[in-house]
């Protein structure tokens, strides 16, 4: 994607507080093709919403942690990424 067209995309992201690129990509693309959109505001409740996954890692996740362990290699070894490993363990999925 060319460099003007992500700045773009990042400029509008913050001007309508989006949680993502992706996000207000997903909106730009809705309203180009005049679909529906459901919003994906930062903040917005589904985005805290727990699933059978984080329920079943979060105590590994958390003793883990507790223990001394980074983040970074909890992560690793289960193969998620570092900011979801942070949300199951902050209890925010």
């Amino acid at each position: 994607m060319p460099k003007d067209m992500l700045e773009a995309i990042f400029e509008y992201k913050w001007k309508h507080n989006f949680a993502s690129n992706q996000a207000a990509m997903r909106k730009l693309l809705a309203d180009a093709l005049g679909m529906q959109w459901d919003s994906e505001i930062k903040g917005h409740p589904d985005f805290r919403r727990a699933s059978k996954y984080s329920d079943e890692v979060r105590p590994q996740i958390v003793a883990r942690f507790d223990a001394g362990e980074k983040l970074t290699a909890i992560a690793a070894d289960l193969g998620i990424s570092i900011a979801y490993a942070s949300q199951i363990k902050d209890g925010k999925r």
